[in-house]
């Protein structure tokens, strides 16, 4: 979920603090034994912030509150994450679709929400009359059964407020497949393979919660194999079925292992063979041939997963390192063994059509998405999701709103409305328009106030001057009288007259407009001219819709975000920031052809965690240059690099594996998208174009923590509104002392480090996000620096 407040927060009522899998965005009520903490389920990314371990250890002694969750998801908690029987948090279990109050105003229900074990959507009331009703669905595979429950449980009441689960909420860009269909390719792949191959393996990725279906369905062939964390966690599930398909014995042929171990898919699908052959030999597997099956939502998004969905390679059973450790060998060239990676489209997420009939049987009054990438992706999901609210709902909302009413619009009785046309449209028979505009506006100013009003919101003049007149001057009620008018239906071949424009139902401003990206010019109504003796009168046809107040988008409202979701992700506090600084090819007489190379790997690991901030780790690495591997003379002088340092260097790939292996030594989790933590540089150089270019010269894979990256020169010139022309020029501006010789990779990521540490522990700024963004063509978005 994104750790946006709103779509964390349920109750309305500010005396009572209800939160759902908001743990980190709302860390500041921890202390406060009053609020209640709801979690859907347990994965990591709806109990970030509730830190693991002992709770006198993780600090969790801090959340006095209550938390309120499924039976499974407390074992977990108290078993699993927690790990100590005493000292706990409040942790109180709920049963599934019964109903619980916390406060007068708030009561909720726990319903299933067919994702992992113990997972529970949450349908509630949060207002102190008791009639709105809220469904946040935190993680949700919709079903047939699954509709029929929900709408069981509300008894004919209507949701205001779905908290939807928009994992895969754009149309072609999520799973199509039905789970069921999944479970049977799994089924057949492992069949298949054990009837043609004796001695293979087949690895099963799995989450530390979830894809339990597929280990189910795999009993028929062989015992599974859990890790003992793994087993420890499906104890917790009390199912007697999946433990009698689970074992510790590792010589059975099916393994359950962590999704980053078959593949990475961000930003792109890579098979991991490696990781799979290691796992493989540390498990003591004899055999030449191992299967990992990925199951993933993304499969089937993309030509390059289509064209990649079975990889197959062969590579050295185990590999040796060298003394120093920095590169690594094959024990043996000829022991090899054949890896076949395959994905398959798997998720316990809803597919976006099974999240549009999810909706469209609800008819909620509106959708709000939980899971986005970025603020311009909300507001298409928002937009698209609006044709299954209730509209005659959401026009009430938007008058309630706009008048500041306060409870629900009193819906009319079938004779009521009956009774209330036939009065309004003798009053538009009797009453000519003219005389009736006169009396109306020239009576009193208030009058025609309320007149113009109603008309700027799209009323006809005659319906507004009617309802008015009715309602004495109350313009709320004047318009909750026409938006509950029936529609009356014009007879074939006849064309209904301007008079019942008032009968337009709220349904004509959700029509979807045509041409509605393309460039169009403003046109003017035309306009209709009577003249008598008397008086000359103009009128121009208004809008037959409630709510045309919200004017057509124009062409900048509908130009696309350019910015992709690596500068759109919510802001995190990263933990740590790895400064980093290149020194590559040059000459001063000539450009280097075809380009400049890197020739030294300098960067170091600042600690964000506990203050003071501070460097807590180096690493420097020189790089043999593939094309042009003599260095000039002005090169050596400037960055006092010799050759036999870049002659004794590493291939540039080996130098990126080795800088990626000293983050993992140092706690820093670098496969898949990477949130705590950030690169940072002094400019958009070293990132921005001299490494993804030499990376696509050598056909190396794109990393995605090389696609985003803070530019410290941005944030230098905000913090300290100083120019930021200059490494060791800003270095001293600021009080610090420049230490080493410039142009030296690893002495510049120290100086620059030094103004982060500054910037943290002096000036108190936060590193939140990045600065900039590597698009897949090789386009920079995002803040720069001033022109100078």
């Amino acid at each position: 979920m994104n750790q946006a407040s709103n779509l964390h927060t349920l109750s309305d009522d500010t005396s009572t603090r209800i939160f759902v899998d908001g743990f980190k965005v709302h860390s500041k009520f921890w202390s406060d034994p009053t609020v209640h903490w709801f979690l859907t389920h347990y994965h990591a990314d709806h109990y970030t912030g509730l830190k693991k371990g002992p709770p006198r250890l993780a600090g969790i002694n801090q959340i006095k509150g209550t938390i309120h969750c499924s039976s499974i998801t407390k074992s977990l908690l108290e078993t699993v994450h927690f790990d100590s029987p005493s000292n706990l948090p409040n942790i109180i279990s709920h049963d599934l679709n019964v109903s619980y109050s916390i406060t007068p105003s708030f009561t909720f229900k726990f319903l299933s929400a067919n994702h992992c074990p113990g997972a529970v959507i949450i349908l509630s009331t949060s207002s102190s009359s008791s009639t709105s009703l809220n469904l946040h669905c935190g993680d949700m595979r919709s079903s047939p059964h699954l509709i029929s429950e929900v709408l069981a449980a509300l008894n004919g009441r209507k949701i205001d407020k779905i908290y939807a689960d928009t994992t895969y909420g754009i149309e072609g860009k999520s799973l199509k497949m039905p789970q069921t269909e999944s479970v049977k390719m799994v089924n057949s792949i492992v069949k298949n393979e054990f009837e043609t191959h004796d001695d293979s393996l087949v690895l099963l990725t799995c989450y530390n919660i979830g894809k339990e279906k597929l280990i189910s369905s795999l009993s028929p062939f062989s015992k599974v194999y859990c890790s003992p964390p793994k087993l420890l966690m499906l104890n917790c599930l009390s199912s007697p079925h999946l433990s009698s398909c689970c074992t510790s014995d590792p010589s059975v042929r099916i393994h359950v292992i962590p999704m980053n171990v078959g593949a990475s898919m961000h930003p792109y699908y890579v098979p991991n063979y490696r990781g799979v052959a290691d796992y493989a030999h540390g498990m003591g597997w004899k055999g030449r041939r191992i299967v990992c099956v990925v199951g993933t939502g993304w499969a089937e998004v993309g030509r390059w997963n289509e064209k990649n969905k079975v990889c197959c390679k062969k590579v050295p059973r185990r590999m040796k390192k060298e003394e120093k450790g920095v590169m690594e060998q094959a024990e043996d060239p000829n022991d090899l063994v054949e890896v076949e990676v395959r994905l398959v489209p798997y998720s316990e997420h809803s597919s976006y059509a099974e999240l549009c009939d999810f909706l469209r049987e609800l008819k909620p009054v509106r959708v709000l998405p939980t899971v986005f990438g970025s603020e311009s992706e909300r507001r298409r999901m928002e937009k698209d999701f609006c044709r299954f609210c209730d509209k005659k709902e959401v026009g009430r909302e938007f008058v309630k709103k706009m008048f500041g009413g306060g409870g629900k619009v009193k819906t009319k009785t079938e004779t009521e409305e009956k009774q209330e046309e036939k009065e309004i449209e003798i009053i538009k028979v009797d009453t000519p328009p003219d005389e009736t505009e006169n009396e109306n506006i020239n009576d009193d100013s208030s009058d025609d106030n309320n007149l113009m009003t109603m008309m700027n919101m799209g009323f006809s003049k005659d319906a507004s001057m009617s309802a008015l007149k009715k309602r004495k001057g109350n313009v709320e009620d004047a318009v909750n009288d026409i938006l509950n008018a029936p529609v009356k239906k014009a007879s074939p071949g006849k064309t209904s007259p301007t008079t019942h424009t008032s009968k337009s139902t709220i349904n004509d401003f959700f029509k979807p407009t045509k041409n509605k990206n393309k460039k169009q010019k403003k046109e003017l109504p035309p306009t209709t001219t009577t003249t008598t003796a008397t008086t000359t009168t103009t009128t121009t046809p208004t809008h037959q819709n409630a709510l045309s107040l919200l004017k057509n988008p124009t062409a900048r409202d509908i130009k696309p975000n350019s910015r992709r979701k690596g500068l759109d992700l919510p802001p995190t506090e990263f933990q740590f920031l790895v400064v980093l600084d290149y020194e590559w090819t040059c000459d001063s007489k000539a450009s280097v052809r075809p380009h400049a190379e890197i020739i030294e790997w300098g960067c170091v690991l600042v600690d964000l965690r506990s203050r003071p901030a501070e460097i807590v780790s180096e690493f420097q690495e020189y790089v043999k240059p593939k094309y042009n591997p003599r260095l000039t003379d002005f090169c050596k002088e400037l960055t006092a690099i010799t050759q036999e340092q870049v002659d004794e260097g590493s291939s540039l790939e080996t130098t990126i594996d080795n800088f990626e292996s000293w983050l993992r030594q140092n706690g820093v989790q670098v496969d898949g998208v990477p949130l705590s933590y950030a690169v940072v540089t002094w400019s958009d150089a070293d990132l921005g174009s001299t490494l993804p270019r030499q990376m696509m010269s050598l056909n190396i894979p794109r990393r995605d923590h090389f696609d985003r990256w803070i530019n410290l020169k941005v944030l230098y010139e905000r913090v300290y509104k100083k120019d930021s022309k200059g490494l060791r020029r800003c270095v001293e501006a600021i009080g610090v002392q420049f230490e080493g010789r410039a142009h030296s990779g690893l002495v510049d990521a120290r100086n620059t480090a030094g103004i982060v540490c500054d910037m943290v522990n002096r000036q108190s700024f936060r590193f939140m996000k990045t600065t900039r963004f590597l698009e897949e063509d090789g386009t920079m978005v995002g803040s720069k620096t001033k022109k100078t």
